[in-house]
């Protein structure tokens, strides 16, 4: 029997992986921002973020959840929180909300220098 189960563990099986979710997309000029900015951003964060903590509060700015964050970045839900963390502490905030107002205020601020 056990001879039975080894030659069937050789065999070709196929791992059902279950499909990543889909970060929402708001409507709106999240979007707008999220998307259109990517030079903008970096340049305003460069000696602040590193690359991928940027990456994270693009998708916070989009309302991503952790979980959502995660399966987009292909990263364990512990490593988003700790560049959540590290964003949190980084731009001296306390909550969520305060590093995506920060980077709106940012992006529209570089926005208008531009115009």
């Amino acid at each position: 029997m056990a001879a039975a189960r080894e030659a069937l563990a050789g065999t070709n099986a196929t791992e059902l992986v279950p499909e990543r979710p889909r970060v929402p997309h708001l409507p709106g000029r999240i979007d707008i921002i999220a998307a259109g900015s990517t030079v903008d951003d970096r340049i305003a964060f460069e000696n602040l973020l590193t690359r991928r903590e940027l990456d994270v509060l693009r998708l916070l700015v989009r309302g991503a959840t952790n979980s959502a964050i995660a399966a987009e970045l292909v990263i364990a839900e512990a490593t988003v929180k700790f560049h959540v963390v590290n964003l949190l502490r980084k731009l001296r905030v306390s909550n969520r909300a305060e590093p995506v107002a920060r980077y709106h205020r940012v992006v529209r601020v570089r926005g208008e220098e531009g115009a």
